[in-house]
């Protein structure tokens, strides 16, 4: 896993945030999920909505996929997902 695709309900926003460890390639990942979610939402889907559409599509070459039977988990806040992602691959 190279990172963490998310979406709030409160504020409507959603992003892609690099898991610790991976670098050049979990920066990199974030254009193209940008892209995707920037897309969707365009289309008039909401941040959560938009984050849903693309679990179990095909993978980008930089930014990855969601797998088909990803389970999403509900955190508090943003700082839960930033901690999150702070956590070292090896944890």
């Amino acid at each position: 896993m190279i990172g963490y695709l998310w979406a709030s309900e409160t504020t409507d926003a959603a992003g892609f945030y690099p898991r610790k460890g991976m670098g050049a390639v979990g920066w990199d990942a974030r254009g193209p999920w940008a892209k995707r979610l920037k897309e969707t939402r365009d289309a008039g889907f909401s941040a959560c909505e938009a984050v849903r559409y693309w679990v179990g599509e095909p993978e980008d070459p930089k930014g990855g996929g969601v797998a088909a039977d990803a389970e999403g988990r509900v955190l508090p806040d943003s700082e839960a997902v930033y901690r999150l992602g702070r956590q070292s691959v090896d944890e």
